[in-house]
């Protein structure tokens, strides 16, 4: 801030300063945020759907788990496991 300048035309400078900056220059745009948010999206749909399918196989009979391949152990071990590990 120069001296003798006002708060309003310091405002009004930096204001035309950003307009000048090209798009590629200013940094992430609202674009950006899109694109988190899709994400943000993708990675609650496949946590729910990881928690649906390790309920029902914690809820399965042994009968069940045998036509798969798997014993109770196995069962245990992938329904007990943090949705975000795969």
């Amino acid at each position: 801030m120069e001296a003798g300048e006002t708060l309003y035309e310091v405002a009004e400078t930096s204001d035309t300063a950003a307009a000048d900056v090209h798009p590629e220059d200013r940094g992430r745009t609202p674009n950006s945020l899109l694109t988190i948010l899709g994400w943000l999206g993708t990675a609650y749909r496949l946590g729910r759907t990881r928690y649906r399918q390790r309920r029902r196989l914690l809820e399965m009979d042994d009968r069940r788990l045998k036509d798969i391949g798997n014993n109770r152990e196995q069962a245990e071990r992938e329904g007990r496991k943090p949705l975000w590990k795969g």
